[in-house]
C-alpha cells in the first residue's frame, strides 16, 4: 500500500507541474517572440500566476484540511478574504495602475476610471483557484474515502471467508469421527484404515489450505482420497465412481466442492438398497463445473439429521467468492438426486 501511494504522490507531483509550467508558457506563446517584453510578461502574467498558485496550494496543502474539514469553516473565510484583499490591493496599486504595453491606451483609461470594476474583477479571479482547490480536494477525499471503503469491505470479506473455512474444518473432522465411530464395533480393521486416510487428509487441511487459492489439481487429489476413505465404510450396495478431468494451473479456493461430496456419500448411500454415487470435474471453455449425482433417498419429515451447515457454507462462500459468476442447481431425474455447479472464472 505505501509503494502504491508513493508512486500516486509522484504522478500528482509531476501533473502539478506540468499544468503551472504550461500556464507559465502561455504568454510567451500568444505574443510573437519579437514583441515580447519580459518585464511586462512577469509583472502582468506571471506575477498574477504566482498569486493564483499561491492561494490554490495554501488552501489545498493546509487551509482546507485545517479549517473547512475541521469544524472550522468560519476561520477558512476569514483566511481566505484576508488573503484576497491583501493580493487584490497590491494588484490595483502596482498593477492595474501600470497597464501592459500590449494593451491599448483605451483599456488602461477604462482601467483607471472603472477602478471598483476591476477589483471586483482581480476579487473573482483569485476566487477562481481557491473553488478549484476545494473542488480537487473534495474530489480527492471522495476517491480515498472510497478506497478506504473498500479496503474495509475487502477486510471484512477476508474475515468472513476464514471463518466459513474455518467452520468447514470441523464440520468434515466431525462427519469423519462420526464414520470411524460406527465401525470400531462392526470392522475395527477398517475403522484403523480410515483412521490412517483420515491423517493423510488433516495434513492437507492444515498445511495446505492457508491459501486463499490452491491448485485445483490438489484440491481433486484431496477429493479422491475422501472419496476413497468415505469408501471403506460403504456397503456392497453403493457403487461410486468419478471422473474428474486433469487441471494442471487453474486455482480455486480450498475445499470449495467438499460439502456436496459430503452430501452425495450422507443422502445418497444406502446399507439395505442399490445405491449409486457419481462426482464429475470438468472445464467448458472459462467455465469450471462440479456435478454430484446419488440415488434419491428422500428424506423423511420426522428425520432431523444434518444441521446443513455444508449447504450454507457453500453458498456463502460462492456469495463472496464468485458474486454473480456461479450458478447452483439441483434436481431429480430419474430416481437421481443432481447438484451441478458452473463457476465463470473470467476475472
Amino acid at each position: 500500500m505505501s509503494s502504491y501511494n508513493s508512486k500516486e504522490n509522484k504522478s500528482k507531483v509531476l501533473y502539478h507541474i506540468v499544468f503551472w509550467a504550461f500556464l507559465m508558457s502561455l504568454p510567451l506563446v500568444i505574443f510573437r517572440e519579437g514583441t515580447i517584453d519580459y518585464k511586462d510578461v512577469l509583472r502582468h502574467n506571471w506575477a498574477p500566476i504566482l498569486v493564483f498558485a499561491f492561494l490554490f496550494y495554501i488552501n489545498y496543502l493546509w487551509l482546507i484540511d485545517a479549517c473547512f474539514y475541521n469544524k472550522r469553516k468560519k476561520w477558512f473565510i476569514i483566511l481566505n478574504v484576508a488573503v484576497i484583499v491583501v493580493f487584490g490591493v497590491i494588484n490595483f496599486l502596482v498593477l492595474d495602475f501600470t497597464p501592459p504595453k500590449h494593451l491599448p491606451e483605451p483599456g488602461g483609461m477604462l482601467r483607471r476610471r472603472n477602478p471598483i470594476l476591476f477589483i471586483l474583477k482581480d476579487f473573482l479571479l483569485t476566487v477562481t483557484p481557491i473553488l478549484i482547490a476545494m473542488l480537487l480536494k473534495s474530489s480527492e477525499r471522495n476517491i480515498q474515502l472510497e478506497r478506504e471503503r473498500k479496503e474495509v469491505e475487502t477486510r471484512n470479506l477476508e474475515t468472513e471467508l476464514q471463518g466459513l473455512k474455518y467452520q468447514l474444518k470441523p464440520h468434515f473432522f466431525f462427519n469423519s469421527l462420526n464414520n470411524i465411530y460406527s465401525l470400531i464395533e462392526t470392522s475395527p480393521v477398517k475403522a484403523q484404515e480410515v483412521v490412517h486416510a483420515l491423517s493423510k487428509l488433516m495434513r492437507y487441511l492444515l498445511y495446505d489450505t492457508g491459501r486463499d487459492k490452491v491448485l485445483l489439481k490438489d484440491d481433486i487429489n484431496f477429493l479422491k482420497q475422501y472419496i476413497e476413505l468415505m469408501q471403506i465404510r460403504l456397503s456392497k450396495n453403493t457403487s461410486v465412481s468419478y471422473s474428474f478431468q486433469e487441471v494442471k494451473e487453474e486455482e480455486v479456493p480450498p475445499l470449495l466442492f467438499l460439502s456436496m461430496v459430503e452430501n452425495s456419500f450422507k443422502h445418497g448411500a444406502s446399507s439395505s438398497l442399490p445405491s449409486e454415487i457419481f462426482f464429475k470435474l470438468s472445464m467448458l471453455e472459462d467455465k469450471l463445473i462440479f456435478e454430484t449425482k446419488n440415488t434419491n433417498f428422500p428424506k423423511n419429515k420426522d428425520d432431523q439429521s444434518g444441521s446443513g451447515i455444508g449447504n450454507e457454507n457453500l453458498l456463502k462462500r460462492l456469495e463472496l467468492l464468485y458474486p454473480s459468476k456461479f450458478y447452483l442447481q439441483s434436481k431429480v431425474v430419474d430416481d437421481m438426486y443432481i447438484v451441478t455447479l458452473e463457476i465463470s472464472l473470467i476475472e
